[in-house]
Parts: C-alpha cells; structure tokens; sequence
C-alpha cells in the first residue's frame, strides 16, 4: 500500500522525468492506472521467458479471462529514449483495449483448467536443457539431444493471434492427468496440425517473407538475412512452420528429416539457428562442422533476441540409420 509520501514522490517524478529503474517505471505506470481506472486490477510480475530471460510485465484485468502481460522492457527502452511516460500510458490502455476487444468471449480460466477443453490447444516447442535448467524443474518435459521438449497451450484470440499457456506440474495436478506420454502424443498431433512444416531453399523464404512482411515476421527477416551471407553456393534450406514462429519443432514431425534426406540423396547437417526455424545443410567433403557450429554462433549471438536462441550445436542428419545427433568435429 503506497502512503501520501509515496504519490508525493511519483508526481515528482514525473513531473522531473527522473525515473531511473524500471520497477519505478511500473509502480508509477500501476498507481497511473489504478487512479483513472479503479475497476482495473493492476500489477506488475517478473515474467522469465525462454532462456532464463527475465522481464517486467504489467498484468491488467476487469474479469476472470485471461490477462496478457504487457512488455514494460520495451516500454521503458521507448522511456529512455525520449517517449513521456503519458504518452506510454496511453499506449498501454490502446494495447489492453486491444486484447481484451480481440479476445473471444469463450477464452477463460476454465479452459485452462478443464482437461477435456485444454487437450486440443496442446501444442510443444523446442527450448535449451541447459539454458532453461531450473524453469524445466517446474514443468513436464522430454529431452531431446542438448533441447527439451515443452508443451503449452496455444489459446486464439481471433483469427490471425494467439497466446500461449506453458503447461507446469501445478497444471498437471489440477487436471489430475500425470500420463506425461499421452500428453506428448497429443501435442505431437496437434502442433503437426496446426503449423504446417515446409522446407525452402533460403533465398525463397526471404522473397516470400518480404512479400508478407508485418511486424510478427519482421524478427525473421533480418535473421535470414544475415544466414543467407554464408550460403555460397544455394545449398542452404529452411525448416520452419507457416506462421514462421516456433518453427525449429519441426524436426520432430512425422518423416520429416527422412523425406528431406531422400528428396537431397543422403546426409545433411542441421543448425538450430532459432526457436522459430532449423537450416538443413547437405554434407559436402570441403563443408566442416566447425565452420557451421562458428556461423551458427555468429547468428545466435549477432542476430537474435536472448530469449530466441537454440543452441549453439551443430546436429547431423544420417540417412542410412535414420538418426538425428550432435555432429562431431573433425
């Protein structure tokens, strides 16, 4: 409960624009809201995302529906750069508005909650073992080579976004359903469903990112960009999902990494170049592991976002035996 003292001090600093951390930033954002919309639950909630990343996410709700956390990282950043804090005050209210307006009226708590309802949302992902070490303890997962597959589940709010829902042990209890392989089996169908897997030369992916560009596939393009200044002679692939998101899971689909060493006539490597999609390499005798796994940590560390790295491994393919592992050096 903040005192007089306390709003004393958050009109002073607004008033200064003296606002140097970004918990400030959200206190001041919270009494904000709650002082012009009392029928607004507000607060703010460290959220970790993929790869230890942790953030600071504002939570606003009017009812029991689902309430998304908005990015105050991004906001401060915008802050720090010269945008008011009324202007980024405004901009949050037109965000939630947005939400909650697009939201379909059926998405609540209880389809989170309710097995029989939440089983044909379960959809996985692929994230790092290492990486995500202590978050793993706390949710149901497979390994798989140096990755871990995790399960969420993908709630629409209209046609075109969705939200996502990871599944934890906690969930697991409520549901009263701890038979973690059927779990899996369910999401493997699902998630083979809902993203189509397709594979393009790299140079294709780009024409047709850039024929589609919007602000979800803009993260990709400068990615794909930068892979494409190694591909010397257009033997590079891409492996990803039809919404270009969370599409290195592909790998796990149903013939697929066979169906691609046929169609090329035998072995290739693969570089988990980010969360959203896998490049396929055939193998050449003058092609080294080495040479892959430094432009694969090239891209993780000059192209993606923390929470949007793979693995820093390079993975082969064999046709012969059927089988995905970590490629070895020479």
């Amino acid at each position: 409960m903040k005192n007089s003292n306390d709003k004393h001090k958050i009109n002073y600093v607004i008033t200064t624009k003296t606002i140097d951390t970004i918990d400030l930033f959200g206190d001041i954002l919270c009494e904000m809201i709650k002082s012009n919309h009392p029928d607004i639950s507000v607060s703010t909630q460290t959220i970790i995302k993929n790869n230890n990343l942790k953030l600071l996410g504002l939570i606003m709700s009017t009812s029991s529906n689902l309430s998304p956390a908005i990015n105050l990282n991004a906001y401060y950043a915008d802050y720090k750069n010269g945008v008011s804090i009324f202007d980024i005050y405004n901009q949050i209210l037109i965000t939630y508005e947005k939400c909650k307006n697009e939201a379909e009226e059926d998405i609540s708590l209880q389809i989170i909650y309710d097995f029989e309802l939440a089983k044909h949302l379960l959809c996985y992902k692929l994230i790092n073992q290492k990486n995500n070490k202590e978050w793993l303890k706390t949710v149901p997962y497979i390994p798989f080579l140096d990755l871990a597959i995790v399960l969420y589940l993908l709630i629409p709010f209209n046609d075109t976004d969705f939200g996502t829902v990871y599944i934890s042990n906690t969930l697991l209890d409520i549901w009263n359903f701890h038979d973690v392989s059927s779990l899996f089996k369910l999401a493997h169908s699902n998630t083979q469903r809902k993203f189509i897997a397709n594979i393009k030369p790299i140079s294709n992916i780009l024409d047709d990112i850039m024929d589609t560009l919007n602000e979800d596939s803009a993260f990709f393009l400068h990615e794909i960009e930068e892979l494409q200044l190694f591909d010397n002679d257009n033997s590079m692939y891409v492996a990803t999902n039809d919404h270009m998101i969370n599409g290195a899971c592909v790998i796990l689909y149903d013939n697929m990494l066979r169906d691609f060493a046929n169609e090329i006539g035998g072995d290739f490597y693969v570089l988990p170049s980010s969360v959203h999609e896998i490049i396929l390499v055939p193998t050449k005798d003058d092609l080294s592991v080495s040479y892959l796994s430094d432009m694969l940590s090239d891209v993780n560390r000059t192209s993606l976002s923390a929470d949007e790295v793979l693995s820093d491994n390079v993975y082969l393919y064999r046709a012969d035996t059927e089988c995905l592992e970590i490629a070895r050096y020479e």
